[in-house]
């Protein structure tokens, strides 16, 4: 992921995560921070998106 910072993780209402983290320390007023994200399943497998997942 190439963050600059922690990860945040959350659990989705599917039971899948979604982890996040900052691309660079940078934000802009007009378009905000630029972030990374993936989905994965309770077992770090790679899952398809599911309705409240992002």
């Amino acid at each position: 992921m190439g963050a600059v910072g922690p990860a945040l993780v959350t659990r989705r209402p599917s039971g899948n995560y979604l982890i996040a983290a900052r691309k660079s320390l940078d934000v802009s007023a007009r378009h905000g921070a630029t972030v990374d994200w993936r989905l994965m399943g309770p077992e770090g497998e790679d899952v398809t998106y599911q309705e409240g997942d992002l």
